[in-house]
C-alpha cells in the first residue's frame, strides 16, 4: 500500500498543489497587483436583472480587463456577482487595479446621481404616475398595475409615503423607492405621535395622519396650517362633522375640477358633509408641517375657516361670523 500511494497518489497531490498554487498565484497577481490603464472614458450600461456575466463580457470586449474568469471567480468569493446595479456607468480614464475597480463598479461609484421628489399633497395614483415616467426608476406595467388594483380595492397605501427628495444611483426599482418613503413616513408618524399635545380627539397616530393628509389639503400658508387643525380637531371633540372639501373630492372618481352642491350632499365614505368623523383613510401625503400641525393645533376655538382667494383664510367661531365672512370672500357681498 506505501508503495502504491508513494508510486501513484502523492505525485498526483503534489501536481495538484503546484497546479493550485501557480493559478492562485498568478490570480493574486493578476487581479490585485497588476495596474488596468484605462486611455479613454468608457460606458458600461447595465440594465435591471443584467447577471454578472454580462457585465465582464462587456469589459472584456472593450478591452477594459483581462482574465474574465478570475473577475467572476472574485465577485463569487464576495458575494458581489447579485449585487449590480442597475445604470449607466461612467468609467473614467484612470489607472487602477482590477480588485479596486470591481470594487467601485459593485458599489456604484461611476453612476451618475438621480433624484425624485415626492410632492406634499400627491395621491397614490399621482405618485405612481409620477415614479413611471422617471428615466431612472423602474416601473414596469404589472407593478403599477398591481397596485393600483389595490389601492382601489382598500386604498391603504393612501398618505403612508414621507414626501421628500429621494436621492439614488443609477436605475432605482419602484419597489424600493416605495419601501424607503413609506419607512421614512413611518419613523416621522411615530416619533411626533409620541410628542403629540394633550387631549387631542385620536384614538391612533393613522388618525393624526388622516386629519394631517385633510390639513395638507386645505392650506396654502405655512402660519395657517395650525389653525387649520385647531378647527378639525374642536369639530371632532363637538361630533361636529369636518365639511372638508379636499375629502368630498377625494371620493368623487372623475372629478372635473369644480365641486357642486350636488357633490357635497352625495353620499360616500369620503364625504364630510354627510358624515360625522374622519374619513377611512388619508387623502394625499401629508408633509412635516401638516404632520406637526395635527399633533400640536391651534387653541384658539375656531369652528369654520372660508378661502379669501389669495392663498389665505378667514377663520371664524361662530356660524354667523362665517357666513358674514363667505359673503365677503366667496360671494363678493360687503
Amino acid at each position: 500500500m506505501t508503495t502504491i500511494l508513494t508510486k501513484y497518489v502523492w505525485p498526483g497531490v503534489l501536481l495538484l498543489i503546484a497546479v493550485a498554487t501557480f493559478f492562485g498565484s498568478h490570480y493574486y497577481h493578476s487581479f490585485h497587483q497588476q495596474t488596468l490603464n484605462i486611455a479613454t472614458p468608457t460606458t458600461i450600461a447595465i440594465a435591471p436583472g443584467t447577471h454578472f456575466a454580462f457585465l465582464v463580457q462587456q469589459l472584456h470586449s472593450q478591452d477594459l480587463i483581462v482574465h474574465p474568469s478570475y473577475w467572476l471567480l472574485h465577485a463569487r468569493v464576495r458575494g458581489w456577482d447579485q449585487k449590480l446595479v442597475a445604470g449607466e456607468h461612467r468609467i473614467p480614464a484612470m489607472s487602477i487595479r482590477p480588485a479596486a475597480l470591481l470594487r467601485k463598479i459593485i458599489s456604484g461609484d461611476f453612476l451618475p446621481s438621480h433624484r425624485f421628489t415626492l410632492l406634499e399633497g400627491w395621491n397614490f395614483e399621482q405618485t405612481l404616475k409620477a415614479m413611471q415616467e422617471h428615466a431612472y426608476i423602474d416601473m414596469p406595467n404589472t407593478m403599477v398595475n398591481g397596485l393600483l388594483r389595490q389601492h382601489e380595492q382598500d386604498h391603504r397605501q393612501e398618505g403612508r409615503l414621507f414626501p421628500d427628495t429621494y436621492m439614488f444611483k443609477g436605475i432605482i426599482a419602484g419597489d424600493v423607492l416605495l419601501q424607503q418613503a413609506r419607512a421614512i413616513m413611518a419613523q416621522k408618524l411615530a416619533v411626533l405621535w409620541q410628542s403629540r399635545a394633550d387631549g387631542l380627539p385620536y384614538r391612533s397616530a393613522d388618525e393624526a395622519l388622516i386629519v394631517a393628509s385633510i390639513i395638507e389639503k386645505e392650506a396654502r400658508l405655512d402660519e395657517e396650517r395650525a389653525k387649520i387643525a385647531g378647527v378639525f380637531v374642536e369639530r371632532l371633540r363637538r361630533g361636529m362633522r369636518l365639511q372638508a372639501d379636499p375629502t368630498v373630492i377625494y371620493g368623487i372618481k372623475e372629478f372635473n375640477g369644480d365641486i357642486t352642491r350636488k357633490d357635497l350632499r352625495t353620499d360616500t365614505a369620503y364625504n364630510t358633509y354627510t358624515r360625522k368623523g374622519l374619513p377611512p383613510t388619508p387623502i394625499a401625503m401629508p408633509g412635516e408641517a401638516s404632520l406637526k400641525a395635527a399633533m400640536h393645533p391651534s387653541t384658539q376655538t375656531f369652528l369654520y375657516f372660508v378661502s379669501k382667494k389669495d392663498g389665505s383664510h378667514h377663520f371664524s367661531k361662530t356660524y354667523k361670523e362665517h357666513k358674514s365672512a363667505v359673503d365677503r370672500y366667496q360671494l363678493g357681498r360687503r
